[in-house]
Protein backbone atom coordinates (compact mmCIF):
# COMPACT_ATOMS: atom_id res chain seq x y z
CA UNK A 1 0.00 0.00 0.00
CA UNK A 2 2.64 2.34 1.01
CA UNK A 3 4.44 2.15 -2.32
CA UNK A 4 1.17 2.57 -3.98
CA UNK A 5 0.64 5.89 -2.42
CA UNK A 6 4.57 6.94 -3.39
CA UNK A 7 3.75 6.02 -6.86
CA UNK A 8 0.31 7.85 -6.69
CA UNK A 9 1.62 10.58 -4.57
CA UNK A 10 3.93 11.72 -7.34
CA UNK A 11 1.12 12.45 -9.91
CA UNK A 12 -0.79 14.03 -7.24
CA UNK A 13 -3.51 11.58 -5.62
CA UNK A 14 -3.70 8.82 -3.08
CA UNK A 15 -5.49 5.55 -1.95
CA UNK A 16 -7.34 5.67 0.83
CA UNK A 17 -9.11 3.07 2.90
CA UNK A 18 -12.92 3.74 3.54
CA UNK A 19 -15.30 1.22 4.49
CA UNK A 20 -13.51 -1.89 3.80
CA UNK A 21 -13.13 -0.06 0.17
CA UNK A 22 -9.76 1.49 -1.46
CA UNK A 23 -10.40 4.75 -2.96
CA UNK A 24 -8.24 6.88 -4.82
CA UNK A 25 -8.69 10.49 -4.14
CA UNK A 26 -6.92 13.99 -5.32
CA UNK A 27 -4.26 15.18 -2.96
CA UNK A 28 -5.59 18.98 -2.36
CA UNK A 29 -2.39 20.67 -2.97
CA UNK A 30 -0.58 22.75 -0.14
CA UNK A 31 0.03 26.24 -0.79
CA UNK A 32 3.32 27.43 0.85
CA UNK A 33 3.46 30.84 2.08
CA UNK A 34 7.17 31.11 3.84
CA UNK A 35 9.97 28.77 3.95
CA UNK A 36 13.25 28.04 5.42
CA UNK A 37 15.87 26.11 5.33
CA UNK A 38 17.61 24.29 8.50
CA UNK A 39 21.16 24.04 9.27
CA UNK A 40 21.31 20.87 7.89
CA UNK A 41 19.89 21.92 4.54
CA UNK A 42 16.32 20.80 5.17
CA UNK A 43 13.80 22.85 3.75
CA UNK A 44 10.67 23.77 6.02
CA UNK A 45 7.55 25.84 5.20
CA UNK A 46 4.41 27.05 6.30
CA UNK A 47 0.99 28.12 4.53
CA UNK A 48 0.41 30.81 6.72
CA UNK A 49 1.85 34.89 5.45
CA UNK A 50 5.17 35.25 7.90
CA UNK A 51 6.61 32.74 10.51
CA UNK A 52 5.26 32.97 14.05
CA UNK A 53 3.91 31.34 17.11
CA UNK A 54 0.55 29.35 16.49
CA UNK A 55 1.51 29.07 12.91
CA UNK A 56 2.08 25.16 10.70
CA UNK A 57 5.07 23.51 9.96
CA UNK A 58 5.81 21.78 7.38
CA UNK A 59 8.76 20.01 6.05
CA UNK A 60 9.56 19.69 2.64
CA UNK A 61 11.51 16.77 1.11
CA UNK A 62 13.94 17.20 -2.48
CA UNK A 63 10.53 16.17 -4.44
CA UNK A 64 8.92 18.87 -2.52
CA UNK A 65 6.40 16.99 -0.64
CA UNK A 66 5.42 17.87 2.67
CA UNK A 67 4.53 16.37 5.70
CA UNK A 68 3.80 17.36 9.42
CA UNK A 69 6.84 18.56 11.07
CA UNK A 70 7.47 16.46 14.30
CA UNK A 71 7.66 18.25 18.01
CA UNK A 72 11.04 19.67 18.97
CA UNK A 73 13.56 21.99 17.97
CA UNK A 74 14.98 23.34 14.45
CA UNK A 75 17.63 25.27 14.33
CA UNK A 76 17.57 27.13 10.99
CA UNK A 77 20.71 27.94 9.12
CA UNK A 78 20.23 31.62 10.08
CA UNK A 79 20.83 30.68 13.46
CA UNK A 80 16.88 30.90 14.75
CA UNK A 81 15.65 28.20 16.68
CA UNK A 82 11.68 27.15 15.70
CA UNK A 83 10.63 25.55 18.38
CA UNK A 84 7.39 23.07 17.39
CA UNK A 85 4.67 21.61 20.12
CA UNK A 86 1.69 19.73 18.41
CA UNK A 87 2.62 20.73 14.82
CA UNK A 88 2.54 24.09 15.39
CA UNK A 89 5.36 26.88 15.86
CA UNK A 90 5.28 27.72 19.64
CA UNK A 91 8.56 29.95 19.31
CA UNK A 92 11.05 31.09 17.62
CA UNK A 93 14.06 32.10 19.33
CA UNK A 94 16.68 34.59 18.47
CA UNK A 95 20.20 33.29 17.79
CA UNK A 96 22.52 32.60 20.40
CA UNK A 97 25.54 34.80 20.63
CA UNK A 98 28.49 33.61 22.32
CA UNK A 99 30.04 36.62 23.59
CA UNK A 100 29.46 36.24 27.12
CA UNK A 101 32.68 34.26 27.53
CA UNK A 102 34.78 36.38 25.44
CA UNK A 103 32.90 39.48 27.07
CA UNK A 104 34.29 37.86 31.04
CA UNK A 105 37.69 37.65 29.51
CA UNK A 106 37.82 41.25 28.12
CA UNK A 107 35.91 42.49 31.68
CA UNK A 108 38.38 40.24 33.82
CA UNK A 109 41.37 41.63 31.90
CA UNK A 110 40.61 45.04 32.14
CA UNK A 111 40.14 44.40 36.28
CA UNK A 112 43.36 43.59 35.89
CA UNK A 113 45.37 45.73 33.85
CA UNK A 114 43.15 48.45 36.32
CA UNK A 115 44.53 46.72 39.35
CA UNK A 116 48.04 46.80 38.05
CA UNK A 117 47.71 50.48 38.00
CA UNK A 118 46.15 51.05 41.00
CA UNK A 119 49.06 49.18 42.57
CA UNK A 120 51.71 51.42 40.36
CA UNK A 121 49.50 54.79 41.65
CA UNK A 122 49.70 53.94 44.95
CA UNK A 123 53.79 52.55 44.77
CA UNK A 124 54.12 56.45 43.36
CA UNK A 125 52.15 57.95 45.96
CA UNK A 126 54.14 56.52 48.84
CA UNK A 127 57.69 57.53 46.93
CA UNK A 128 56.00 60.68 46.43
CA UNK A 129 55.14 61.18 50.17
CA UNK A 130 58.29 60.57 51.18
CA UNK A 131 59.74 62.95 48.58
CA UNK A 132 57.38 65.74 50.32
CA UNK A 133 58.49 64.79 53.53
CA UNK A 134 61.84 65.09 52.57
CA UNK A 135 61.21 68.34 50.58
CA UNK A 136 59.43 69.64 53.55
CA UNK A 137 62.13 68.97 56.78
CA UNK A 138 64.83 70.50 54.06
CA UNK A 139 62.89 73.59 53.82
CA UNK A 140 62.27 73.95 57.66
CA UNK A 141 66.05 73.38 57.93
CA UNK A 142 66.88 76.06 55.50
CA UNK A 143 64.05 78.19 56.66
CA UNK A 144 66.01 77.89 60.12
CA UNK A 145 69.65 78.70 58.85
CA UNK A 146 68.01 81.60 57.13
CA UNK A 147 66.88 82.79 59.77
CA UNK A 148 69.71 82.75 62.44
CA UNK A 149 71.65 84.24 59.32
CA UNK A 150 69.23 87.22 59.18
CA UNK A 151 69.78 87.65 62.68
CA UNK A 152 73.92 87.91 62.05
CA UNK A 153 73.20 90.74 59.66
CA UNK A 154 71.05 92.94 61.48
CA UNK A 155 73.53 92.60 64.44
CA UNK A 156 76.22 93.19 62.02
CA UNK A 157 74.40 96.02 60.09
CA UNK A 158 74.26 98.03 63.92
CA UNK A 159 77.94 97.93 64.38
CA UNK A 160 80.54 100.28 62.40
CA UNK A 161 82.22 99.11 59.44
CA UNK A 162 85.29 100.42 60.06
CA UNK A 163 87.26 102.32 62.71
CA UNK A 164 87.25 106.12 61.27
CA UNK A 165 90.20 108.72 60.24
CA UNK A 166 89.34 110.68 63.66
CA UNK A 167 89.71 107.47 65.76
CA UNK A 168 92.87 106.21 64.39
CA UNK A 169 94.38 109.56 64.82
CA UNK A 170 93.27 110.06 68.52
CA UNK A 171 94.85 106.29 68.51
CA UNK A 172 98.19 107.22 67.58
CA UNK A 173 98.19 110.27 69.68
CA UNK A 174 97.05 108.84 72.64
CA UNK A 175 99.72 105.94 72.01
CA UNK A 176 102.60 108.76 71.64
CA UNK A 177 101.45 110.20 75.27
CA UNK A 178 102.10 107.00 76.40
CA UNK A 179 105.35 106.25 75.60
CA UNK A 180 106.20 109.94 76.51
CA UNK A 181 105.41 108.80 79.71
CA UNK A 182 107.55 105.95 79.78
CA UNK A 183 111.02 106.64 81.52
CA UNK A 184 113.84 105.77 79.19
CA UNK A 185 114.69 102.42 80.96
CA UNK A 186 111.61 100.30 79.78
CA UNK A 187 111.72 102.71 76.34
CA UNK A 188 112.50 100.20 73.56
CA UNK A 189 115.66 100.77 71.83
CA UNK A 190 113.55 102.66 68.50
CA UNK A 191 111.31 104.16 71.31
CA UNK A 192 114.46 106.10 72.72
CA UNK A 193 115.44 107.37 69.81
CA UNK A 194 112.69 108.47 68.96
CA UNK A 195 112.21 110.32 72.54
CA UNK A 196 115.84 111.72 71.90
CA UNK A 197 114.67 113.48 68.62
CA UNK A 198 111.96 114.92 69.88
CA UNK A 199 113.98 116.65 72.62
CA UNK A 200 116.50 117.60 70.38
Amino acid sequence: MEKLNDLASKAGFKFESKEGKVELSKIAEVKLSAEAKLEDGTMIATTADAWGPGVDILVVDAEGKTTPAMDGEYKLETGETVVVVDGLVSEIRPMEVEVEVEMEAEISARFEALADRIAALETQNTELSTQLTSVTESKTEAETKLKATEKKLVELSKKPAASSVKEVALGKEKSKQENAKKPLAQMSMTERVIANMKHN
